[in-house]
């Protein structure tokens, strides 16, 4: 056994040493083959790369697209305040009050400032601010505003300055979640507000129908008689506690019908948080 090892070893190496540069060529063309393998694998997975990138930078360019249509947008957007024809009240002595009915139509958009005025003639009042709830309906009112009498038959005219939309993520407070319930709305003819003049005094029980104590409230009122505005005035109650029943007054130097409409609506913007205490 051991003689067969030897003479195989010998015939191994006699074999090498004949082979050795034919082994050699092989040994250096399977080397090459070998890199121009890789090379073409390196190749072909460079043009996948560069294909794959440019499909990528196209695909964020029309990610930068709107994912929303401007149409849609359009929709989505907050849609103007409807206003309606502004009413003035002389008070004598240059003075006026200006008041005209506002709507809301966003039942989901609060709007938490609006900034308007009122113009006469070629008059303009100073700016006033005030605050919409989604989907309310309220009034724009400018009281004892000094102005030159224009001429007979000029009529005033609301102008909507600028609104700051909000919309909030929760609509509870504006849908139940507080409310200003009147009860015992009155209205009387009161004297003693000035000398040998009968005015008219509003009144009525406010409640604060809400798990918030506020800070202030202002409540504007509205006084009709057949359909037209004939008195508007503000009262503010500070410190309107939670639950809490409160009675507010006004009054005017004007007789004003016994049987007239009453209209009160609270001022408050519930987002602000410096509305609560």
């Amino acid at each position: 056994m051991a003689q067969q090892k030897d003479d195989f070893s010998l015939k191994f190496g006699y074999w090498f040493a004949v082979h050795r540069d034919q082994l050699r060529t092989w040994w250096a063309m399977s080397i090459l083959v070998v890199d121009v393998l890789l090379l073409a694998v390196f190749a072909v997975m460079f043009t996948s790369y560069s294909f794959s990138t440019v499909r990528t930078v196209r695909g964020i360019s029309e990610m930068s697209v709107p994912l929303v249509p401007a149409q849609l947008q359009s929709a989505l957007a907050p849609k103007v305040l409807m206003t309606d024809d502004a009413t003035v009240l002389d008070r004598g002595s240059g003075r006026y009050d200006f008041v005209a009915p506002v709507t809301n139509p966003n039942p989901l958009w609060a709007a938490v400032q609006v900034t308007y005025h009122f113009t006469y003639g070629n008059q303009k009042s100073r700016d006033e601010k005030t605050t919409l709830w989604p989907g309310a309906s309220a009034y724009l009112t400018q009281m004892n505003v000094a102005m030159t009498a224009p001429a007979i038959g000029t009529t005033p005219r609301v102008e909507i300055v600028d609104v700051r939309w909000t919309h909030p993520n929760d609509l509870s407070m504006f849908t139940g979640g507080v409310q200003f319930p009147m009860t015992k709305v009155t209205i009387a003819p009161v004297t003693g507000l000035a000398a040998g003049v009968v005015g008219t005094r509003v009144a009525a029980t406010v409640t604060n129908q809400s798990v918030y104590t506020f800070k202030s409230v202002r409540f504007g009122i509205i006084v009709k008689s057949g359909g037209t505005i004939v008195a508007v005035g503000d009262v503010l109650i500070e410190g309107f506690k939670a639950l809490e029943a409160r009675t507010l007054e006004a009054s005017w130097l004007q007789a004003l019908p016994p049987n007239a409409d009453v209209t009160i609506f609270p001022i408050l913007n519930l987002l602000d948080a410096g509305s609560f205490q």
